[in-house]
């Protein structure tokens, strides 16, 4: 009996979101889907601290909901980078 609660208690957590994640090598895609979907959840605000931005980091923060606003913050902006944001 008490495995068969288990069984159902750990479908119950299934539903949940994710609010956090471990990727390794190889799960790459996974990683991104991931992070897009926490992206198009947020409501208010997305803070981000990477010292490595690029501008696949702005097209991921391109799939959040109007009035979501991000900040970003790196060590060092890049010229390119800074290009990217002017866009």
């Amino acid at each position: 009996m008490s495995g068969q609660l288990e069984q159902v208690f750990l479908a119950l957590e299934g539903n949940k979101p994710r609010s956090q994640g471990i990727f390794f090598d190889g799960e790459t895609f996974d990683a991104y889907t991931f992070v897009a979907d926490l992206v198009r959840k947020a409501e208010s605000s997305i803070i981000l601290i990477d010292n490595y931005l690029d501008d696949s980091v702005l097209t991921l923060f391109s799939k959040r909901k109007l009035g979501v606003n991000v900040t970003l913050y790196t060590k060092t902006i890049s010229r390119q980078l800074s290009l990217d944001l002017e866009r």
